[in-house]
């Protein structure tokens, strides 16, 4: 119960608490920026605004106890009373004759409003822990006029020595020095039989713990008042404003303490005591208890006469405080859709007012009721609908917003765009589409749900270091669009577009990575590269897609991008051809023992000869078929076809020969991956150990699946290389988490080694520890024989040598080419017919 006691008061009274503390800690702080506010003009309107309230809070404290008194006759209540009528009278003459106010029999001046507020904090604490000491009993009925009537004469007497033309008492405040001893001494005076008071309170605060609290709190903000007035220097500083701030709050406190033994006890009181309801509304409770819509009965004159339990739930008011109060004053007083207007069995919607000020969506009915054939009021039962209209709410909002990023998605985006060329037709303006590089890798390789977060990352970062005027968007995901509503130069657009390169400048850490962000901008600009926003948002794609391979990460919308993202469509279906027309075939390039000069292995390259454009770079083909998800048959052919040419090597003499296949990050996380291996394995009758699978360090990122897959293919038998060695994320971590069986240094390092000492350094570091590892070592693409000497000296176990690929093929095999077909086919390239 205490606690519950407490918890209510908090809530009650948290905001008149933390107010004036608040205003304290911020004037401590920053008192320099409050001196233009505490002027001494702005500062004596603010006094008398503080001042018309703690007037008017004392003068409210002496009505209450007038007015009760001949219903209490409590001798406590009315001497507190007239202790605050006093103190109302002393107060109005503090305040007329602050510093500042106009001319009232004399010149305002420190002097007597210092003594009138003096006069007033002294009889306040005094009569306060004399009202508190006395013991409250019955007085006669007219001991009120006596009360009120010395309370009277004291102020008068007050009034009168503070406005003697001769100075009867000395200053208290000296302006630009601050208070006097005396006023010093007479506040800590005042102070003191404040702290007795307290202690009077706190001994016996079981006797009605609710008037004790407020009146302790209201203690202890007039400690804090007594404190912060003799702390100033001249009457309207800072210290000064927040004295009378905590004098007007403990007031208030002491207002509340009164009300609440004169009218909010009592009235408790009388509440508990209320006879049993009756046995008819008895009936109606059990009857409306159970049911799921809250009801509210009222009379003809729209007072509430019943309600049950659901709408108490609903409302968060209790029956008792709605019972015979207005309808419409409660819960809903607008004269749209109010139940009290509302005679017909209709289903309305509108709100209805909780008890503590918000408002909830209800649907309605209300039923008049005859009673002796007149209209004797209405019933009406309601449902909250908070939930459909969330629901409504979301269903729109995923109509309009990306759900990952929280961003307007397309179609919004696109009405925002159309509306701004709408609005101003004839400013300039930009679409900007960004794009984020590896995004596929990177969701793929650490789960889609890792990849969601990356992109609200993304938003997040592009919101927050973005200006607000920029409306953002999100596209399909990976892509995010931009548009600026003005635009001054094409300059503006590349400083954006720098800003954001800024802005993901620092990678994301998502788990254990480091994630740099790489992003592609297109731009288009209104209105030289469309007039509406669906052509804005096509050519900011296309110069998107041209950034891709271009040495800067934004390009602005040229015509002839059209050309060449047609160009890039042509060949997307021409890869199709490509498939269907056996376009494809396969180069192997040997891997070479340095030690003994022996042919090691072969690696499997899949190539395009086209029939018009001729020989197509795999570094144009290749990323078109990732993106297509072509790369997946494609991929599957060049693993059975290699197998199927080891098989006849291995036929023709050459036992020894393997052969190593890339693996694409789709195919690596195909759910079917081992399976398929091993039905190729099966079909073709390769041995296991004569099939080398390359992967790259991008698709261990999600160190568990990629565990699980790599153990999984090494069951089979096949071995396991980690191409492009060096280059990934955290390359050395990598050996012991993986059954690795071959390290493949990245040419970066090789190239110029001679000339390079740190390449020289990284790859014996690497090749020394894939030693005392006991995985063999692959040098990538050196061209000069000097660097097979080096890798020699130290004991590289293999080497492959681009330079040696034609003389190898021309040599060894015949120049070959496998088609695309799952039967087999004569090599070479296909013939031109």
């Amino acid at each position: 119960m205490k606690k519950l006691f407490y918890s209510q008061f908090w809530k009650n009274n948290y905001l008149a608490m933390l107010i004036p503390f608040s205003l304290l800690l911020y004037a401590l702080f920053f008192s320099e920026s409050l001196f233009g506010l505490f002027s001494e003009d702005n500062y004596v309107m603010l006094h008398l605004l503080i001042e018309f309230f703690i007037i008017s809070a004392s003068f409210t404290i002496a009505l209450q106890a007038w007015m009760t008194f001949p219903h209490t006759l409590s001798v406590q209540k009315i001497w507190l009373g007239a202790l605050f009528f006093s103190i109302a009278l002393l107060e109005i003459f503090h305040a007329i004759t602050y510093k500042g106010m106009p001319y009232f029999l004399m010149e305002s001046s420190p002097y007597q409003a210092t003594w009138f507020y003096i006069a007033a904090r002294l009889v306040l604490a005094v009569g306060l822990l004399i009202v508190l000491m006395v013991k409250d009993k019955p007085v006669s009925n007219n001991q009120h006029w006596i009360a009120y009537g010395i309370a009277l004469l004291h102020a008068g007497i007050w009034i009168a020595v503070i406005f003697n033309p001769v100075k009867l008492l000395p200053d208290l405040v000296i302006d630009g020095v601050g208070p006097t001893s005396l006023k010093n001494n007479l506040q800590y005076v005042a102070a003191a039989i404040q702290v007795l008071c307290m202690v009077y309170l706190i001994k016996h605060f079981n006797t009605d713990r609710t008037r004790n609290l407020m009146m302790l709190v209201a203690s202890c903000y007039l400690l804090i008042g007594d404190f912060l007035f003799t702390s100033y220097k001249y009457v309207d500083d800072i210290h000064n404003f927040l004295g009378h701030l905590f004098q007007l709050t403990a007031v208030y406190f002491l207002l509340r303490a009164i009300y609440y033994t004169s009218v909010q006890e009592p009235f408790q009181l009388l509440q508990k005591k209320k006879n049993q309801i009756k046995y008819s509304e008895k009936f109606l409770k059990t009857m409306t208890s159970q049911i799921g819509e809250g009801i509210i009965v009222m009379n003809h004159k729209q007072i509430i006469t019943f309600m049950n339990p659901m709408a108490e739930r609903l409302l968060n008011w209790r029956k008792h405080e709605l019972i015979g109060k207005n309808l419409r004053s409660i819960l809903n007083n607008s004269d749209k859709h109010c139940p009290c207007q509302t005679e017909s069995e209709a289903i309305i919607e509108t709100e209805f007012t909780k008890k503590d000020g918000s408002h909830i969506p209800v649907s309605y009915v209300t039923t008049p009721f005859i009673e002796n054939k007149k209209n004797a009021g209405s019933i009406i039962v309601f449902r909250d609908i908070t939930e459909q209209k969330k629901h409504a709410e979301h269903i729109s909002y995923l109509a309009y917003y990306d759900e990952i990023t929280k961003l307007p998605n397309y179609r919004h985006f696109q009405k925002q765009v159309n509306e701004a060329i709408a609005n101003k037709p004839t400013t300039k303006k930009a679409v900007m589409m960004l794009d984020v590089e590896r995004f596929e890798t990177i969701s793929e390789s650490l789960g889609h749900d890792i990849g969601e977060v990356v992109l609200e990352a993304i938003a997040n970062r592009l919101r927050i270091g973005l200006p607000k005027s920029i409306l953002l968007g999100s596209m399909r995901g990976k892509k995010f669009m931009l548009f600026v509503d003005s635009l001054t130069s094409e300059v503006a657009i590349e400083i954006l577009c720098k800003q954001i390169e800024t802005i993901f400048s620092e990678p994301i850490q998502m788990k254990h990575f480091q994630l740099n962000i790489i992003t592609n901008i297109g731009v288009a600009c209104y209105p030289e590269h469309g007039e509406n926003e669906t052509e804005l948002l096509k050519n900011a794609q296309i110069a998107m897609y041209e950034t891709q391979n271009a040495p800067v990460n934004f390009k602005l919308f040229e015509p002839m991008m059209n050309e060449q993202r047609l160009e890039h469509l042509v060949l997307e279906n021409d890869l199709h051809s490509a498939i269907e027309n056996n376009e494809l075939y396969i180069e192997y390039q040997p891997q070479i023992n340095l030690k003994t000069g022996e042919i090691h292995a072969v690696e499997a390259l899949v190539r395009w000869l086209h029939p018009e454009r001729g020989f197509v770079s795999p570094g144009k083909f290749i990323p078109l078929a990732e993106e297509t998800g072509l790369i997946i048959p494609i991929g599957e052919w060049v693993l059975k076809t290699a197998c199927q040419q080891v098989k006849k090597w291995h036929a023709q003499g050459l036992p020894n020969i393997s052969v190593a296949v890339n693996i694409s990050t789709r195919q690596f996380f195909q759910p079917n991956l081992v399976q398929v291996i091993e039905g190729i394995l099966t079909e073709t009758g390769v041995a296991p150990k004569f099939l080398e699978l390359e992967i790259t360090e991008s698709m261990t990122m999600n160190i568990n699946n990629a565990r699980e897959v790599l153990l999984e293919l090494k069951a089979l038998g096949v071995s396991i290389a980690m191409d492009d060695f060096g280059t990934g994320y955290s390359s050395l971590h990598y050996l012991n988490q993986f059954p690795i069986d071959r390290l493949k240094i990245d040419r970066s390092f090789i190239q110029n080694i001679q000339e390079n000492k740190h390449n020289a350094a990284l790859c014996t570091m690497i090749i020394t520890v894939a030693e005392h590892l006991n995985i063999d070592v692959t040098a990538k693409e050196s061209k000069r024989t000097t660097n097979w000497i080096f890798y020699g000296c130290i004991t590289a176990s293999i080497f492959k040598d681009f330079c040696l690929v034609n003389r190898f093929i021309q040599m060894i095999f015949l120049q070959t080419s496998i088609q695309f077909s799952n039967k087999p086919q004569p090599f070479g390239p296909p013939k031109k017919t």
